[in-house]
């Protein structure tokens, strides 16, 4: 029995409105009894819905048979979700641009049911188009939580199925049913199972973009593919100061770009050294090298790129630059110790998974990928820091006139 606040039974609907009723009597003897009723629907499934569950009272009546008081059961206008196209309603799906805008209203409903912690969301395999159940199901998979649950109603005998006489099973008023071949099956003999589908739940796999709404269904889809993809490709636009992971832009401080620019360029030259970058002996050279980039990527103008083109880098005061480069580089004056390159590994892979999610973001990490023990003895072994990206698949697009 769920003891969420707020119990929703979610369907897709069309033209059989009695799949509402059905799942709700067996959502109800399955312990989990739904206080809120919402629907996805077209203009012509709501003059359906409303006129078999408000009109022809079948709502009251399914609440009724369940021992349900009907003023505890939320329906109307502010749980139909209305499949637009702007600001048209369809009438119904018919077409590729329907189905696309179908897709689009079917995940953004779900994740906002979803958004909130205090519901547990129930949505049915049935009604409305076969591609609207597939687009719920899917849906229901990429944003699902624990206490969400996706489900199809089965009912014995099948004939009954899809029947306008026929909204749930009558025990407290029963009523005999004439099937095929004048053979009658009184409303008690009648079964209804709930059919649970296993949830994949790839919501911890999501990057924020999805979670936060701004992704319709084709981007989220195309989102989960590259997660789940096993060869991430890496491509820096030094310009834009954007990098993009996989075909995702990320945008990040001109701290973090310089610094994972400069553990990207390690990693394609004859800088990286076999296994990776040791913390606590980064050479006055390296950390140089981690100034020039950080100078570059925060020039703000094709003007200052081409005077430090032209003039070269010089890490003092003479130079200018902007106050967090100047600290940066009175902080480092005696080189970077590991405590400084810990702490921009931390802010980077912090700033990665803010964009991309938990899941994505991990292949392009800043990360411990060797372990070795010092020639000077010591028990504790140490690590080389690198990234997973292979280095065939990173690539620089640096400004004119520069480059490793």
């Amino acid at each position: 029995m769920s003891l969420a606040p707020r119990r929703i039974l979610l369907c897709v609907t069309g033209s059989t409105p009695q799949i509402v009723t059905e799942a709700f009597q067996a959502l109800h003897e399955s312990g989990f009894t739904p206080n809120e009723i919402h629907l996805i629907t077209t203009a012509h499934g709501q003059r359906e819905a409303d006129a078999t569950l408000l009109g022809a009272g079948w709502l009251a009546a399914v609440c009724a048979e369940c021992g349900v008081d009907p003023a505890t059961v939320k329906y109307g206008s502010d749980t139909l979700h209305l499949i637009r196209d702007g600001r048209r309603v369809l009438d119904d799906v018919r077409d590729e641009r329907d189905n696309i805008v179908a897709g689009d209203t079917i995940l953004t409903t779900v994740r906002e049911l979803t958004r909130d912690a205090e519901t547990a969301a129930a949505a049915l395999l049935a009604g409305g188009r076969r591609t609207m159940t597939h687009y719920l199901g899917m849906a229901m998979s990429l944003l699902g939580r624990r206490q969400d649950r996706l489900f199809h109603v089965l009912i014995d005998p099948p004939q009954l199925e899809f029947r306008p006489d026929f909204h749930f099973v009558r025990r407290r008023e029963p009523v005999d049913y004439v099937l095929g071949g004048g053979r009658t099956v009184h409303s008690t003999d009648v079964k209804l199972t709930l059919a649970e589908v296993p949830l994949l739940m790839l919501r911890d796999a999501l990057s924020p973009e999805l979670l936060d709404g701004f992704a319709d269904y084709g981007r989220s889809v195309e989102l989960i593919r590259r997660s789940l993809a096993d060869d991430p490709e890496l491509v820096f636009e030094v310009v834009e100061r954007t990098v993009y992971c996989s075909g995702q832009p990320v945008r990040l401080s001109p701290d973090q770009y310089a610094f994972y620019l400069w553990m990207a360029e390690r990693e394609r030259g004859e800088r990286r050294r076999a296994g990776g970058l040791w913390a606590q002996d980064i050479s006055h050279g390296e950390r140089d090298r981690f100034l020039d980039l950080l100078a570059l990527v925060s020039a703000d103008s094709d003007e200052q790129r081409e005077r430090l083109r032209r003039e070269g880098i010089r890490h003092n005061e003479s130079q200018g630059g902007s106050s967090a480069y100047l600290r940066t580089v009175q902080s480092l004056r005696d080189g970077m110790e590991a405590k400084h390159f810990n702490n921009r590994q931390t802010s980077l892979n912090k700033a990665l998974s803010k964009t991309l999610g938990a899941r994505l973001s991990a292949d392009f990490h800043v990360q411990e990928v060797e372990r070795f023990r010092p020639r000077n003895g010591g028990s504790k072994p140490h690590s080389l820091y690198g990234l997973a990206v292979p280095a065939e698949r990173i690539r620089i697009r640096w400004p004119e006139g520069f480059g490793a």
